[in-house]
């Protein structure tokens, strides 16, 4: 350990000290008087040797004492610190988070600049403790995904550049991500072993990990090293939105529904003004108060929904934004892209089912062609890519190729690649339930799948890659999308493995929700007139021709080129709204990105890290590597003030 005190404490002693001996030297000057008595000349010499300017320094106790207390109150003056090697073993990897709460304000100037300033202090730990070996320490920072900021080096202004280079970003945390990255050099020792003993992780972070994330470290030493400072009542200084949609209204497509929903993570109550804004222009302003965190129920933040109606026939970009000051800006605000209204051409191969039927014609569309199967198979591609259809929707019948358009199927499966519909075990009649559903999906808006009884226990083989499950019943996975990938590039096709007539869901609500989802979803590049939004992390897809380079620009630049009919831009990193000057139809000349994440916005410091590991688990202590000790020296001279009271006393004789 190495003992640091600043050079103003030196300064302030070597002021103090001497004058408080100087007390001790110099005595008062008396005025000389003529006496009439030679009986006082014994007592004048006396008095005389006394008033002397100078005197030989004596023992003294309470010298001592008074010495000993104003060092230790200069001391605490000072602000000493003891400077603690970290003892991280031959390899050390320093593991710092730049997610979007690491942006909060509640350190100076913030998290992640506090993370990073500890981060260095450690790397002059290293350097100066000559602890560490060549190549013995890694940085890596991880948002959504993590990065490799500086392989192992021994170079401490490597680290110093690598470090400060880290930016911050909006995305979410992911600190599985970063494990995985990390893993192989904890199981792989410095000398090829596997005991991973030599390694220590330092993780800075606040703890917002997320939920349903299992990061695991089957090796090495971890150290949660934690920034964020905790409220002494508990929450957090943040009003966030943390959801928001538009949707039209399918008998009149010109309205327009907006919902949001504002979270308050304090624990007092907040009021704020949300002003609405379309195209840049204000449309007004309301006063929303939010109840106060855990009003509703324990640890949960108070929530108000916001709802608007807004009369809009063209595209149009609406943004909300609150004017509560708190310790986190980037959820202040959300932005949505209104899409104009768009009407679906369907294309339904059927040999006559009067459910579906009705149920595509009750949805908003323009218009709907019914065919047989061979009807349907008399067109080839390139006449089905002219017919304008948006949608084919294939009912108990399975094409002989995968169409060129977006596609619906009921009891049969385009041939995808890895795509099977699976008939349930000879001599098994039994039915099945569905037992969950992805209720966030776009698909799956509003759908309720509680009572759907299907009369066999069919189900889904899907492949690995390019497939997500919609619904799972009791066999397995039942409804699925699928991307066209080389066979229908920049298609969606989704897949049922059961018969409408063989189920009760034509008699049910939701069915109707469902279709009136697919319309709105499918064959419009999930626009539907209805809004669009990304959030940090997100890669957008826009349609363009091949070749053609689009630019974007906003809180970053982004680029890309057309390929297969569509231009796949970078990952978001901030949120904003990116706009472009290039020659693509709306809504897509504009793509807005928010951070409507709870998780992110709650800004609460975990006081532990839920990190899976065998044989070392994670530590939740905080690791400092210079510890202030002004507050030892302060109580010192608190007992030493103490010592010299009853010192003096005893001499007095009080």
């Amino acid at each position: 350990m190495t003992f640091i005190a600043p050079i103003a404490g030196l300064v302030a002693a070597a002021i103090a000290i001497p004058a408080l001996v100087s007390l001790y030297f110099l005595k008062l000057r008396r005025r000389q008087l003529d006496v009439g008595s030679t009986l006082l000349w014994k007592k004048a010499i006396q008095d005389l040797q006394v008033n002397a300017p100078f005197q030989k320094m004596k023992r003294n106790l309470l010298l001592l004492l008074q010495l000993i207390l104003l060092a230790l109150l200069l001391l605490a003056l000072a602000g000493p610190m003891w400077k603690m090697p970290f003892n991280p073993g031959k390899r050390t990897i320093l593991v710092i988070d730049q997610s979007a709460s690491m942006n909060a304000t509640d350190e100076s100037p913030t998290r992640l600049d506090a993370a990073k300033e500890r981060a260095l202090a450690m790397i002059g730990i290293t350097d100066t403790g000559n602890t560490q070996q060549p190549g013995s320490v890694m940085v890596v920072s991880f948002a959504q995904h993590a990065t490799v900021v500086q392989p192992f080096t021994s170079d401490v202004s490597l680290l110093r550049s690598a470090i400060r280079s880290i930016q911050p970003t909006d995305q979410p945390t992911n600190l599985a991500q970063a494990m995985k990255l990390v893993e192989p050099f904890a199981v792989r020792g410095s000398s090829g072993d596997t005991s991973g003993d030599d390694l220590s992780v330092y993780v800075f972070s606040d703890g917002r990990v997320g939920e349903g994330q299992t990061p695991t470290l089957r090796a090495g030493r971890l150290v949660f090293e934690q920034v964020g400072k905790a409220r002494p009542e508990g929450g957090a200084d943040n009003v966030a939105f943390i959801s928001c949609s538009a949707r039209r209204d399918y008998t009149n497509p010109q309205s327009v529904q907006v919902f949001a929903q504002l979270a308050n993570y304090s624990t007092d109550a907040v009021s704020v003004n949300v002003t609405r804004t379309l195209d840049g222009q204000p449309i007004g302003v309301d006063k929303a108060t939010l109840p106060p965190l855990g009003s509703t129920s324990p640890d949960e933040p108070g929530v108000v929904t916001l709802q608007y109606t807004l009369t809009l026939p063209g595209a149009a970009v609406l943004q909300l934004e609150h004017d509560h000051a708190d310790a986190l800006s980037s959820d202040n605000a959300v932005q949505v892209v209104i899409a104009p209204p768009q009407e679906v051409s369907v294309l339904l191969v059927s040999r006559g089912n009067a459910f579906l039927s009705r149920a595509v014609a009750a949805s908003f569309i323009r218009r709907v062609v019914e065919l047989t199967p061979e009807q349907y198979e008399g067109y080839n591609r390139e006449q089905l890519a002219k017919a304008d259809f948006d949608l084919v929707i294939f009912d108990s019948y399975t094409p002989k190729a995968v169409p060129p358009m977006d596609s619906l199927s009921f009891g049969c499966t385009p041939p995808l690649d890895g795509v099977v519909a699976l008939a349930p075990p000879a001599g098994d009649d039994r039915a099945q339930y569905v037992l969950d559903w992805k209720r966030d999906d776009p698909l799956m808006n509003y759908v309720v799948l509680d009572d759907f009884v299907m009369a066999s226990r069919t189900r889904l083989r899907l492949p690995i890659e390019g497939a997500t499950v919609l619904a799972t019943a009791e066999a397995g996975p039942v409804i699925a999308v699928i991307d066209g990938g080389t066979q229908s590039p920049g298609t969606r096709h989704v897949v049922t493995s059961f018969a409408l007539l063989e189920t009760n869901w034509p008699m049910q609500v939701s069915f109707a929700v469902f279709i009136s989802n697919a319309m709105q979803t499918l064959g419009v590049g999930a626009t539907g007139g209805n809004g669009i939004d990304f959030q940090p992390g997100d890669v957008a897809t826009v349609p363009a021709t091949d070749g053609q380079t689009l630019t974007y620009t906003g809180p970053t630049r982004l680029e890309g080129k057309g390929e297969l009919g569509v231009v796949t831009l970078p990952m978001f990193n901030k949120v904003g709204l990116y706009r472009t000057t290039d020659k693509v139809a709306a809504p897509w000349d504009a793509l807005a990105v928010n951070l409507t994440d709870p998780t992110e916005s709650d800004l609460r410091p975990e006081p532990q890290l839920s990190v899976g590991t065998a044989p070392v688990k994670a530590q939740s202590r905080t690791l400092i590597a210079s510890r202030e000790i002004w507050r030892w020296f302060i109580w010192s001279a608190l007992a030493m003030l103490v010592i010299e009271w009853l010192v003096y006393t005893r001499r007095m004789g009080l």
